[in-house]
């Protein structure tokens, strides 16, 4: 009896959940965040200009879940089944997205929408929502964190999709890589709106330092979290002892 053959993930597959593993490479304990532009890069070159229904639920999916289960990986150590379905559901958002996004020249700017909306509801639901795993988190040591302070952590979600999705190609930007895909001359005016709004948000972050009026006084902070090295867990960890590790490291914070 003949033995079935496997069959061989295709380019665009290994290109989807290999974007995925860029993004969550670029969250903690990682942080390499330059990663999370290259990774949705990866992730328009997967989809292309115009993908079947099932080809963009298919990669969206996959795309999330490489991003969410390796970004949630800590969620095995609460709860195993928790961790593989919420891990599945956020991905399945994203799939969502992938679908719905429009596809041909307003791709640039639709796709990143559509998945910033995606992120959006996860924050909000289920339960509250889980904002855990998100771009804004792996952004948090670069230098596009001050966008925060214009729209919050939505829009520097969004900026960072548009970035990654204008400079897979649909723009002028990469000119070598926009030919090589067939990218029209009629599209590229989209893709440098979508990145040049992207960079004007970025270059006046900023101002939204400014809206806050000085009081001229100081306040020192102290602040102790955590119950332990890395990896300690509650469920087997007395709270005294967590405890005493708390007054330990409040006596090491000197008076004043």
């Amino acid at each position: 009896m003949p033995v079935p053959r496997l069959r061989r993930p295709s380019r665009a597959t290994v290109q989807a959940f290999g974007g995925g593993l860029l993004v969550a490479l670029a969250l903690p304990p990682w942080g390499w965040w330059p990663l999370a532009f290259v990774g949705i890069a990866m992730f328009e070159v997967s989809l292309g200009a115009d993908p079947t229904p099932r080809q963009r639920l298919w990669r969206g999916w996959l795309f999330a879940a490489a991003w969410m289960y390796v970004g949630m990986c800590w969620m095995w150590f609460l709860t195993i089944p928790g961790y593989l379905v919420a891990s599945a559901l956020f991905a399945g958002f994203h799939a969502v997205a992938a679908w719905a996004a429009p596809r041909g020249r307003w791709r640039v700017i639709g796709r990143p929408a559509a998945h910033t909306l995606a992120e959006a509801l996860r924050f909000c639901f289920p339960f509250g929502g889980v904002p855990l795993a998100s771009l804004p988190i792996g952004q948090a040591a670069g230098p596009f964190a001050g966008v925060v302070r214009i729209g919050g952590v939505l829009l520097l979600t969004w900026f960072v999709f548009q970035v990654g999705f204008a400079l897979a190609g649909p723009s002028p930007f990469v000119p070598a890589l926009a030919r090589k895909r067939g990218v029209s001359a009629s599209a590229d005016w989209i893709g440098a709106i979508g990145l040049g709004a992207a960079l004007v948000i970025w270059l006046a972050s900023p101002l939204g330092a400014l809206s806050t009026d000085p009081t001229g006084q100081t306040l020192r902070i102290a602040a102790v979290q955590g119950g332990g090295p890395q990896g300690t867990h509650a469920i087997d960890t007395p709270a005294s002892l967590v405890f005493q590790r708390h007054l330990e490291a409040t006596a090491t914070i000197e008076p004043g």
